[in-house]
């Protein structure tokens, strides 16, 4: 298969299948991964050492054994098969990626690791430093905070001439140490402080709170030579926690952020921070305490009831698409930026957030950030009124059950309106009888009247908004037949979704050793890096402990965790996956699955036989790429039947775990085999099918509607990448509204997360075309001023229309349609329909 990443190209050979077949593993939460591909083609090598890594070592034991026998398997992970040392499918994959450069465009040297806040850091160079022809200590060597080399940390260098030693000290201006301003006193006084900072210490004595850090040396430290792409060391250090928390995030049903991290032996509490980054000045310096909790979670303050504004700690944006349509300073908003409205949010001075361990001896260093540009398209802060109002809202209420708002307008993180289903909840709705009083212009009294009011609890979905909407004049004789007419359209509307979020609060005990040989496999493996086909490997064989000593770039545990989610979602025969866990020298990963890896073995035989069988019935050699990509998703749109079953038991368990029975339901088993499942098990298997078409493709994760855990895919269709959400393509009323979007379009409903494919390479995957979309390929899309002739030629044939306009369709837009259509079709009919990013569906029948 050939892969074309943009940055490097491989071509790599099938192996041919052989007898033994492989654990699948689960697609769930907002994780990631790239694209690469290739398997396995090396043969099992004996009297290798093989190296086994505890859950805490820096140093590697080894077995000089190496047997190809399954003598040393687990009982509990035996499957037959050949099986390899690890050591040996670690060189392999080395061996076929020793071409490639990072995704940041440099090679990677021996890690630095298990450094203590006030170590040096000792370089010895073979050749006498000052007879360089350098100003500067940072043209020979630098010290970064990220791994993109833009954020210098500003060491102090020393040198000896004697013993050519080259001592690397740490700055007079340390970062990540945490602010005391702004901390209720209590806290404060728990901890050693000044009156600036926790735990104090003297310049340049010691360094910050940054666990990680990127050592470049730009010339070739033995000889002195000039290297042409930077050699990078990873440095990771231990705080007087020796423990690093990892943190991940995630969003509530209501739409308020969750950061998540792993438990840290000896910690008091934890402190949820932010810091101020600068793309021209790097990071300002200290950090800045949020909340504190003993817990390993947090989760941003719910707003009061009836509030309209919420995550303001979140807010990122300059200006916002609502300003355009502001009573209070629309004109100005208009003469500085135009006509047409826009968002604009902040790139270059943004926030970014973090969690600490905190103790009475000290602190951990500071787990992995969070970049506000990943959270801000998923977090609502704002009701949109003024745009609402323009789309239909009234503050008073309506005469009719008809004429209430499907969709509510929401001012997210970065400035975007968002155009969210309103839940009304009909259950709690009350008559009541009320006197309204009518004036005139001048609030003169004109009469009095009793009034029969409908009120109705809502909230906007995906957001903690909610509020009470009155319907007057209602009929009672007609109410529960209205009633049931709200749910049935929320229904219609709903959207779905179905991603589980994997644990990394997983236990990694010292004893646990790593799988001295692993169970080689047969599947064509999608990976982005050495290390990520590495681990698919080990997770398609379903080893427990993944011993990645051999890879220097592991020592980044941000990077491996990459690999690790990248690994995962790019293989969907990597079955039942609930989460993992890193040691802390970066030398090991712990994944935990699902069930045992021989019964993942059967499934992965059993989806591998089906997904042949309907290649060969709906593909044929002559078929375009689009052909292919088509009969594909139409094949699982006839097939599949979306588990709403599934979905409520991930809802009812806030996505972090599922029972049993509906484990199947989040996999390509549960799609192939079952014809059962939620958006994770569309687009696993979607990939699938895809692989074996010998299309490019991926499975993207990410939210929808800005908080739902959901899973979709992307594709290269003749050299441009599109998105493909097959779950909400299968939709009985509106099918395929997400077939060949660009990411412009897509933007609107799916918001991608960075765990997919491997930071450095997410850049690869930009979708721009959007002329393959579905209903422009069958000539089913035209602009808003034809578009209401067109609906009303295929009503006067069918009864039923289907088609698709701008993707920025809204209520107020939508009913102008609406009212042309009526002209055309007679004022004597009834008039039933629904829309969902421009695609429109309007029946005279409402059954």
């Amino acid at each position: 298969m050939k892969i074309d990443n943009k940055l490097f190209m491989f071509i790599f050979q099938k192996k041919k299948k052989g007898a033994a077949i492989f654990p699948i593993l689960l697609c769930v939460i907002l994780l990631c991964g790239f694209f690469g591909s290739g398997v396995l083609v090396g043969k099992q090598l004996y009297g290798e050492q093989d190296k086994v890594i505890s859950a805490n070592a820096e140093s590697v034991q080894t077995d000089t054994e190496g047997k190809e026998s399954k003598e040393n398997v687990s009982e509990e992970e035996f499957v037959d098969g050949n099986y390899i040392l690890s050591s040996t499918l670690a060189s392999m994959t080395i061996d076929k990626y020793q071409d490639a450069t990072s995704p940041y465009g440099y090679t990677y040297g021996d890690a630095i690791t298990g450094l203590t806040r006030t170590d040096h850091i000792v370089l010895q160079a073979g050749f006498a430093v000052e007879d360089m022809d350098v100003e500067y200590w940072t043209e020979i060597v630098n010290l970064y905070a990220d791994p993109e080399l833009k954020d210098p940390i500003g060491p102090c260098f020393a040198y000896d001439e004697g013993s050519r030693e080259i001592t690397i000290s740490p700055s007079n201006y340390p970062f990540g140490k945490i602010y005391v301003s702004g901390i209720n006193r209590d806290i404060v006084g728990r901890y050693t402080h000044d009156n600036i900072f926790f735990f104090p210490q003297d310049s340049g004595s010691a360094w910050g709170n940054l666990s990680t850090m990127y050592l470049a040396s730009y010339v070739d430290l033995q000889t002195g030579e000039k290297l042409d792409v930077p050699q990078v060391q990873i440095v990771t250090m231990n705080g007087e926690l020796p423990v690093t928390p990892r943190m991940t995030y995630s969003f509530t049903d209501d739409g308020r952020v969750t950061f998540n991290w792993s438990r840290v032996e000896g910690a008091a509490e934890y402190f949820v921070c932010r810091y101020e980054y600068s793309e021209e000045y790097g990071n300002e310096g200290g950090i800045s305490y949020i909340a504190s909790t003993t817990e390993t979670t947090w989760t941003s303050e719910a707003p009061e009831y009836g509030a309209v504004m919420a995550n303001i700690d979140f807010k990122n944006y300059d200006v916002a698409e609502d300003d355009w349509f502001s009573s209070y300073n629309k004109d100005e908003v208009i003469a500085e930026y135009g006509e047409s409205p826009i968002f604009i949010y902040d790139t270059a001075d943004r926030y970014f957030y973090c969690v600490i361990a905190i103790s009475e001896i000290g602190t951990s260093m500071m787990s992995n950030s969070v970049d506000i540009l990943s959270l801000q398209d998923s977090i609502p802060v704002s009701v949109a009124y003024d745009t609402w109002v323009e789309n239909g809202y009234s503050y008073s209420g309506y005469e009719s059950t008809d004429e209430l708002c499907a969709y509510g307008y929401v001012t997210m993180a970065n400035g975007m309106t968002a155009m969210k289903l309103i839940n009304y909840d009909t259950d709690k709705a009350i008559a009541v009888e009320d006197r309204y009083i009518y004036t005139d212009e001048d609030g003169n009294y004109l009469e009095g009247e009793n009034v029969n009011i409908l009120k109705i609890p809502y909230r906007i979905e995906g957001t903690p908004f909610e509020d009470i909407i009155s319907v007057f004049n209602y009929d009672n004789n007609y109410l529960q037949k209205d009633l049931a007419s709200i749910e049935e359209r929320e229904d219609m509307l709903r959207k779905r979704a179905g991603e589980m979020t994997l644990d990394n609060d997983i236990s990694f005990e010292e004893e646990e050793t790593a799988a001295e040989q692993v169970r080689e496999v047969s599947f064509e493996i999608t990976a982005n890096s050495a290390l990520s086909e590495y681990l698919a490997s080990n997770m398609l064989a379903g080893v427990s402990i993944i011993d990645v000593s051999d890879f220097s770039e592991a020592s980044d545990t941000s990077i491996l965790g990459d690999a690790v989610l990248e690994a995962y979602y790019q293989n969907p025969y990597i079955f039942g996956i609930t989460g993992y866990q890193i040691n802390q020298a970066g030398t090991a990963v712990k994944i935990e699955y699902e069930e045992a890896a021989d019964i993942n073995a059967k499934k992965q035989q059993e989806v591998q036989e089906k997904a042949t069988a309907i290649i060969s019935e709906i593909i044929t050699p002559d078929m375009t790429e689009l052909e292919k990509e088509l009969a594909i998703n139409q094949y699982l749109c006839a097939t599949c039947t979306y588990s709403d079953a599934a979905l409520v038991n991930a809802e009812e368990n806030n996505f972090e775990y599922i029972d049993d029975i509906y484990i199947d339901a989040f996999t390509a088993y549960g799609a192939l085999i079952n014809g059962d499942c939620v958006c994770a098990g569309y687009a696993a298997a979607f990939k699938i099918l895809a692989d074996l078409a010998d299309l490019d493709c991926v499975v993207v994760t990410g939210m929808l509607d800005g908080n739902l855990p959901h899973a979709w895919n992307k594709i290269r269709i003749d050299g441009e990448w599109e998105i493909l959400d097959v779950t909400n393509n299968d939709n009985e009323f509106l099918s395929n509204a997400l077939f060949n979007l660009p990411d412009e379009a897509g933007s609107r409903t799916l918001t991608e997360c960075n765990d997919y494919v491997m930071d450095g390479y997410m850049r690869n995957y930009t979708a721009t075309n959007g002329q393959r979309e579905y209903y422009r390929l069958n000539e089913l899309y035209f602009d808003y001023d034809e578009i209401g002739e067109r609906l009303a030629e295929q009503l006067s044939l069918n009864g039923v229309a289907l088609l698709r306009t701008e993707y920025s369709l809204d209520d107020s837009t939508f009913n102008r349609i609406a009212e042309d259509v009526y002209q055309i079709i007679g004022l004597d009919k009834d008039l039933y329909g629904y829309y969902w990013m421009g695609v429109i569906y309007l029946t005279t029948n409402p059954s």
